[in-house]
């Protein structure tokens, strides 16, 4: 009978236990977010522009042997872009005509530049934009 109440006495201290404890009560870790903003393009978007203005978006710090997707804004209602590589290790994946383009950086890539010539469906304004890219 002593066993029995000791096992009773053991099972009610470990349900107090688990119940006392709770997630809500748990320390997290804090895990700073790192600002990774410097691998990106820093100009000002085509949002507050006036008269026509296009605008790529994307990396411009890579790392070489990697694939990377860049976009472009065109502030001039549908209209459809040609993707150039105007230099260095890079070959044009997939996007063309469109204004999400992939791009894959080779091995032996240390800088590029990547152009996006965009011309209106509608009324036919263009306008170019081009990122300048280099090796992290």
């Amino acid at each position: 009978m002593k066993t029995f109440k000791v096992t009773v006495l053991l099972f009610l201290i470990s349900i107090l236990f688990i119940n006392c404890s709770s997630e809500k009560d748990a320390i997290a870790p804090v895990i700073p977010k790192i600002d990774d903003s410097y691998l990106y393009d820093q100009d000002e978007n085509c949002e507050t522009a006036r008269g026509t203005c296009c605008d790529i978006d994307g990396r411009i710090l890579v790392e070489p042997n990697s694939t990377y997707t860049y976009t472009h804004t065109f502030n001039r209602g549908l209209y459809s872009v040609d993707w150039t590589v105007l230099s260095g290790d890079i070959t044009l994946v997939s996007g063309q005509n469109t204004n999400s383009a992939t791009f894959k950086f080779g091995n032996n890539f240390t800088t590029g530049q990547i152009s996006a010539f965009a011309t209106a469906k509608i009324n036919g304004l263009e306008c170019e934009n081009r990122i300048l890219v280099s090796k992290l």
